[in-house]
């Protein structure tokens, strides 16, 4: 009983925290000193600190409110980067306890959407790439079933994304270690994780951004084997293979092992090419595409 009386107490004092916060349209002359008011105490008493240490002990309304709060705390904060931003830069913790909460299958979805709102704001996913906590999301991707392993993909997706400067740099920095765990997306027995995961990678490789990565992607026989086996697959990963294959064969430094495996498997990525199925039909750039890449599959020679 008294158990259920603290939850209700801690909801009802949620509640009233998420109405002041929402209740003070911007339109109002004095709505923003108000909210910066309300911004100030809570960084002050560290609430958003033990909002998120506590969550997994809070009933269901309780974490509703508490992800309500954390999410309009972020945006409608005010200034580049805001305080609510400085403020969790400088408490971390914040967000490598929201980044292990894909552990607590129970939580997934509030975990994730908190973790989705950081992910907007750059100094806060830089904290987050270069944490050890970043790959950890791979794990979970791997391991989360049905749609849930959706959530800390598409994580994943706005870390590697969604800051491109940041990102590259990143990738550089952290090549064979990101690529290394890439492999195993690529090679998943989930045919729709391979699918999200080719199609981020195809992305990932066209970003003017990444050149170098590029570059040095297009150049690792390992890469091109997968690929090539993703095309003799009975139930194929469609389309984006296409936009990575384009990349290795359009690559005019070749090393010899790509080279090898190129010819070795000409016929078999020829027969892919004419029939590389085309999501939007009406764009008459694939259809160059597909042909520019069938004649330069067939110009390709040994010597």
């Amino acid at each position: 009983m008294e158990k259920l009386k603290t939850q209700k107490h801690l909801y009802y004092s949620l509640e009233v925290i998420k109405n002041m916060i929402l209740d003070a349209p911007f339109s109002e002359p004095y709505s923003e000193s108000v909210f910066l008011l309300i911004e100030h105490e809570m960084h002050s008493t560290n609430l958003l600190l033990c909002l998120i240490q506590n969550f997994d002990k809070m009933d269901f309304q309780g974490k509703k409110c508490a992800v309500q709060i954390f999410n309009s705390m972020l945006l409608r904060s005010i200034g580049v980067p805001s305080e609510t931003v400085k403020y969790i830069c400088r408490n971390p913790e914040i967000l490598l306890k929201l980044m292990t909460g894909y552990e607590n299958k129970q939580n997934v979805h509030d975990y994730h959407s908190m973790l989705s709102e950081c992910t907007r704001h750059q100094p806060l996913a830089k904290i987050m790439l270069h944490s050890e906590a970043f790959f950890n999301l791979f794990h979970y991707v791997e391991v989360l079933k049905d749609d849930v392993w959706f959530a800390p993909f598409s994580v994943l997706k706005l870390l590697l994304t969604g800051h491109k400067r940041l990102c590259a740099k990143f990738l550089e920095q952290n090549y064979d270690k990101v690529f290394t765990h890439y492999q195993l997306l690529l090679s998943s027995t989930n045919y729709m994780l391979r699918r999200e995961s080719v199609a981020l990678l195809s992305t990932l490789l066209a970003d003017q951004h990444n050149v170098t990565i590029m570059k040095k992607y297009v150049s690792d026989p390992d890469k091109l084997k997968l690929i090539v086996n993703m095309v003799g697959e009975i139930r194929c990963v469609p389309y984006k293979v296409f936009d990575v294959l384009k990349l290795f064969v359009a690559n005019r430094d070749k090393p010899r092992p790509i080279l090898d495996i190129l010819l070795n498997n000409r016929e078999r990525l020829a027969k892919y090419v004419l029939n590389a199925p085309n999501d939007c039909p009406e764009d008459g750039q694939f259809m160059d595409d597909k042909f520019e890449l069938f004649y330069t599959l067939q110009q390709l020679k040994s010597d």
